[in-house]
């Protein structure tokens, strides 16, 4: 029998680790001069850590596809083989120290 405490304790886990890995990721990869930040950023799309979650969870944006995550520009974007986001590597790889 599953603990429904400890399942939404690990789900929670889950969650806030990857919350902490696209917060470095974005930190150091993608809101940089140049990218995706300031006044003109990359793509219209704008990661600083003030705006990163209302640019993405815009509504028709497509960035973030809940039902079907595979399918979200974000997703397809940072696992593409051609034009990978970030350009600098695998986001995978990322080290948040």
């Amino acid at each position: 029998m599953i603990n429904l405490n400890t399942h939404l304790a690990t789900v929670q886990h889950q969650k806030l680790f990857l919350s902490v890995k696209m917060f470095y990721l974005f930190l150091l990869h993608c809101s940089t001069s140049g990218c995706h930040s300031g006044s003109n950023p990359g793509g219209n799309l704008n990661l600083d850590d003030a705006q990163a979650f209302a640019q993405l969870s815009q509504p028709g944006k497509g960035y973030i596809n809940l039902t079907k995550p595979e399918f979200s520009i974000l997703y397809t974007q940072m696992n593409s083989v051609s034009q990978p986001m970030p350009p600098t590597g695998n986001w995978k790889n990322v080290k948040s120290n």
